[in-house]
């Protein structure tokens, strides 16, 4: 099962590497070609914590976009992460959306700033909740091409919003993902 799931996640991360387009602020570029896509893989990790035992997480995210300018974009970004404690037989869902700026710069960088609103539903025998939480993230980016007209990007970003009694083990956040267009 674990082996039809990554394959799965890696050919949808292998789709989005198709076609990306650069625009011009000078350009008259229609809805479609200033529009893009991006899906990612994260959370994969496994192993076992002095706490709950062995464990195992995956999750994937996406993102719609919208290219404002040649170096600025917004959009909705979506994504959801399970993991399974197996020594005690909890599973803990976590999925939401954040709205995104981003901006462009130096050619190869870009900053972003998005605001997560995630939801945690935790299930151990006997006991089902559903707790809510908002997260401010700002970081700093690097994209590459990974393609035709297809691009990498890694963002790394500080949650501003943590706190101590936060159900994340750290305010820090690194995401991979890929982005591509939908024009040719």
């Amino acid at each position: 099962m674990l082996k039809r799931i990554v394959i799965v996640l890696l050919c949808l991360s292998s789709y989005a590497a198709v076609a990306q387009r650069e625009i011009y602020d000078d350009g008259n570029y229609s809805f479609k070609e200033r529009a893009y896509v991006g899906l990612g893989l994260s959370g994969l990790n496994f192993g076992r914590d002095n706490y709950y035992g062995r464990f195992f997480s995956i999750g994937g995210s996406g993102q719609l976009g919208y290219m404002v300018t040649k170096n600025f974009s917004s959009g909705v970004g979506l994504e959801y992460n399970y993991t399974t404690y197996s020594d005690i037989g909890a599973k803990d869902h976590v999925y939401g959306w954040y709205p995104f700026l981003r901006h462009n710069f130096l050619q190869k960088f870009f900053v972003q700033a998005d605001y997560d609103m995630v939801t945690i539903k935790v299930t151990v025998p006997g006991y089902n909740e559903k707790y809510s939480y908002e997260r401010f993230f700002a970081g700093l980016g690097y994209y590459g091409p990974a393609g035709n007209r297809a691009f990498m990007n890694v963002l790394v970003s500080y949650d501003f919003l943590y706190t101590n009694s936060s159900p994340f083990a750290s305010p820090f956040s690194i995401r991979f993902y890929f982005t591509t267009g939908f024009s040719n």
